[in-house]
């Protein structure tokens, strides 16, 4: 009997799930399945509103409406840019104010103004005699010209142009008569200068200029604004010129 017992339980080996009685393995596998599903909503449900959510994204409907806010940026960008060139356009017509207003010969307000109202000279050089204007503008082959006449300190100063339009300019600096006696040289020595293009010559009367030796204002007379005398005259342009004598006349009223 003892040993009939000793067989029984002997063929019938033990095992870690003895305890669930009659349902054995069933219930286990049941129990297995239930965790299973358990775990399973939980990381399905993420999974599943994520690929909701890229679904969404994906849709033509979203791209559409991501591309329209982009559009709209873009199309705020360009107003602000057109606004910013406008302004800029503005400050540059403003900036140009000083050649807006001139004469019929293009010669800007802002020039006129700085010409003197009255003023002309008179320079005689061998046998020829220039007639200048110490007053308004003149503009010759693009170039313009300033005329102005004006004494202070007792000198009397004048630069021009040709009065009959030929592209020949003067300039001159006529100090007081007794110049020379003065301690502190306050005065340059006075000094005509004739540039004449058109013939290619630059006539300088000059004592204080090096490079023009033997040319020199001789005597002359000075009175308010109004000088005249005799000068001798170089051309400095040309390598061999020889001293010619003359004369000049300049009135900052005439």
């Amino acid at each position: 009997m003892t040993q009939h017992e000793t067989r029984v339980r002997g063929s019938r080996p033990s095992h870690p799930f003895h305890g669930f009685g009659a349902l054995g393995w069933p219930a286990l596998l049941l129990s297995l399945l239930m965790v299973l599903a358990a775990c399973g909503n939980d990381d399905g449900g993420a999974a599943t509103e994520a690929a909701a959510e890229a679904t969404v994204a994906g849709t033509p409907a979203a791209e559409a409406e991501d591309s329209g806010d982009a559009a709209s940026e873009t199309e705020d960008g360009g107003d602000d840019a057109a606004a910013e060139a406008e302004e800029s356009g503005d400050d540059a017509a403003g900036g140009g104010d000083i050649t807006a207003d001139s004469d019929e010969d293009g010669v800007p307000d802002a020039l006129q103004d700085l010409a003197s109202e009255t003023g002309s000279a008179t320079v005689t050089i061998g046998d020829q005699t220039f007639e200048f204007s110490l007053a308004g503008t003149s503009t010759n082959e693009g170039t313009t010209h300033i005329g102005r006449c004006e004494s202070f300190f007792g000198m009397v100063m004048g630069n021009g142009f040709a009065a009959d339009g030929r592209d020949i300019t003067v300039g001159m600096e006529i100090p007081p008569v007794d110049w020379e006696t003065y301690e502190d040289e306050r005065f340059d020595p006075p000094s005509i200068e004739v540039e004449d293009e058109e013939n290619n010559a630059s006539w300088v009367a000059d004592q204080g200029n090096d490079f023009v030796s033997g040319s020199s204002v001789g005597e002359y007379e000075l009175e308010g604004v109004t000088a005249s005398g005799s000068a001798t005259f170089v051309n400095q342009w040309a390598t061999d010129a020889e001293p010619v004598e003359g004369s000049f006349e300049i009135d900052c009223e005439a």
